[in-house]
């Protein structure tokens, strides 16, 4: 047999019996040395379910359900696997040039004790040096609502210090950009693509960019495409004790008066272009109610192009017996007009209607029980007498009835 053939041969062997010595070696015997050391390295007391040697995709050191801190505000890992560099096993300082945390829920204040955590790890005076930290199988949570499956990576920067976490799902259809704040708190910037956030809405595309302190999330650069338009403002969220709140002030323009409608309760009695601004506030018990359960709103309002389902105003204003009028449709160039709540539902003041030759003014209550009460003057362009008539209208959004007053 050739040297070279022998001396293969030999590497060969070498190598698999210190594969096969890596795999078997009792490492768990040494788990309370482990433990001992990571505790000392992160300041908080940790725990080692199992320890083991992986050999795929890499060689590595796999730890098993690692848990970090005590049991109320700590961290808990499903495996921490470790690839250090051979050549700075015998230097005073340990180099690992990649640690993958997997498995783990996210909460801000999981963040944060993760953030202190590794800044510590990756200190200038600490015995590790990590160059590179990624996570997976990552669950990101904010009170009720979860981001499940993220991948990402911590990025450092000078001295290896702990600067951000960019987090995205397998698809990359959301991203997360978390980065701790000296005085506490984080920067966070999101980006979502595709989300049905509930069966009533579902996000083209959602921005937001804000910071986060103190369980409150006051976003300063907020952009949704949604109901086929786009709305732009800030708000802030918290979830304080089981509870869900948003406020805030938008504006929005090109959204489809049927779809928001729908979502406000009152079907898809309105169709048109939606352009406006306002300020909300709304409260729920859940993120997916948050918007079902009578918001608060205060604003102004118009619609392009539209057409209300339900009542025919032009028919109302030329019948001449003083029945009530029942049924049609009222197809209108503009709808303009203000909104707020009132403890009934939504009441629409300044209303200003133009259709063809009709205009009309008044106001109305679209109420919780899906009712609409409330009076419109209308004035039909072309008629012998140019006099307003007074419309009383009312009855359920489903059976609405106009009733003509007596004319000046």
């Amino acid at each position: 047999m050739p040297w070279s053939i022998k001396i293969l041969f030999f590497l060969v062997v070498a190598a698999g019996a210190i594969i096969l010595t890596a795999i078997f070696f009792p490492f768990d015997n040494y788990i309370p040395e482990a433990e001992s050391f990571l505790s000392k390295l992160s300041g908080a007391p940790v725990k080692i379910g199992q320890v083991r040697v992986e050999t795929r995709p890499k060689i590595s050191l796999a730890l098993n359900d690692v848990r970090i801190g005590d049991e109320k505000n700590g961290i808990r890992f499903n495996e921490i696997r470790i690839i250090p560099e051979i050549t700075s096993v015998f230097s005073s300082r340990t180099i690992l040039r990649d640690v993958v945390l997997k498995g783990v829920d996210l909460t801000p204040e999981k963040f944060a004790f993760l953030s202190s955590a590794l800044t510590i790890t990756n200190s200038q005076n600490s015995q590790i040096l990590i160059k590179r930290l990624r996570l997976e199988e990552t669950n990101i949570v904010y009170a009720e609502l979860a981001f499940p499956g993220m991948l990402g990576e911590v990025n450092l920067g000078t001295n290896r210090a702990l600067e951000s976490f960019s987090m995205k799902t397998p698809e990359s259809n959301l991203l997360i950009d978390i980065k701790p704040e000296r005085q506490g708190g984080f920067q966070v910037s999101f980006e979502r693509y595709g989300w049905a956030f509930s069966k009533d809405i579902t996000f083209r595309a959602i921005s937001a960019k804000g910071s986060f302190l103190n369980g409150v999330f006051n976003i300063g650069a907020l952009e949704l495409l949604v109901f086929n338009g786009v709305v732009r403002g800030n708000a802030v969220m918290q979830a304080p004790n089981g509870q869900y709140h948003l406020r805030g002030n938008v504006d929005f323009e090109r959204i489809n008066a049927t779809d928001l409608g729908t979502l406000l309760g009152i079907g898809q009695k309105i169709s048109g272009e939606l352009s406006g601004k306002t300020a909300f506030s709304a409260t729920s018990t859940s993120w997916a109610r948050l918007f079902l359960e009578h918001p608060s709103l205060d604003g102004e309002f118009q619609i392009h192009r539209g057409s209300f389902q339900g009542i025919d105003l032009a028919g109302a204003v030329r019948q001449t017996s003083g029945a009530p009028f029942r049924g049609g449709e009222t197809i209108f160039e503009q709808l303009s007009g203000k909104i707020q709540t009132v403890p009934s539902g939504y009441r629409l003041s300044e209303l200003n209607l133009t259709s063809g030759l009709l205009r009309s003014s008044g106001a109305l209550v679209i109420g919780k029980d899906k009712t609409l009460n409330g009076v419109m003057e209308l004035q039909l362009r072309g008629s012998v007498t140019r006099a307003q008539t007074p419309i009383q209208i009312s009855g359920a959004l489903d059976s609405i009835t106009a009733q003509a007053s007596a004319r000046d």
